[in-house]
Formats: structure tokens, C-alpha cells, sequence
């Protein structure tokens, strides 16, 4: 029940994000162009909802691909909160903190793929 739950705020979150794009991609019309020349923000984040929208259909969270398309949901999240004006400091005071945690989840990935 909770991780239905949960899996429906995802695809809640998910749909929002790619709303988000979508009108940000139309607020670039007729120079569409323009969207992706703009910064690497606007490219990112349109990776970033390509990817977790794909993690959304159906097959893929039962798939060994699913662990790996996590990180880009945790990336949605480090995005979001950086828009945060008070959140961006206390990231910035955090990030030894999270490049540490990254490179143990890497390497518990490598992990666990040896195994196979």
C-alpha cells in the first residue's frame, strides 16, 4: 500500500516536472533553438524528465536498469532544491558530505553488477 502510494506521488512529481519543460520549451517558440542555447540548465532538466519519465513505464522498475535510472530521480530532487534560496547554502556546506555517499552508492553498484 505505501509503495503505491508512493510510486503515484512519483509519477505526480514526474508529470509536473515534465509540465515544467513543456512550457518552459513553449515559452521558447518560434525559437525553439534558443532553448537549448540558453544554459545548460534548460538541457539538463530536459534530460533529467526524459530520464524519470522513462522509469515510469511500466517494465522498467522490475529491470536491473531501474537502479541505475535512480540516480537522475535523486538528481530531479538535488535540482529542485537548489532553486531554494536558503537550501542552496546549506547544499553547498553538504557537498563533500554527498560526493562521499555517491561514490559509495557507485561503487555498491559496481557491486553488486560484479556479482552477476
Amino acid at each position: 500500500m505505501v509503495a503505491d502510494k508512493s510510486g503515484n506521488l512519483e509519477l505526480a512529481f514526474t508529470l509536473a516536472f515534465d509540465l515544467e519543460i513543456i512550457v518552459r520549451f513553449i515559452g521558447y517558440l518560434p525559437d525553439w533553438k534558443g532553448f537549448f542555447t540558453s544554459g545548460y540548465h534548460n538541457s539538463f532538466d530536459l534530460l533529467l524528465a526524459v530520464v524519470t519519465t522513462i522509469i515510469q513505464i511500466p517494465p522498467i522498475p522490475s529491470s536491473a536498469v531501474h537502479d541505475w535510472f535512480t540516480i537522475f530521480q535523486l538528481m530531479r530532487w538535488y535540482r529542485f532544491v537548489m532553486e531554494v534560496p536558503r537550501m542552496r547554502p546549506l547544499l553547498v556546506r553538504s557537498a563533500f558530505r554527498s560526493l562521499l555517499i555517491s561514490r559509495l552508492w557507485f561503487l555498491d553498484r559496481l557491486a553488486v553488477c560484479s556479482t552477476w
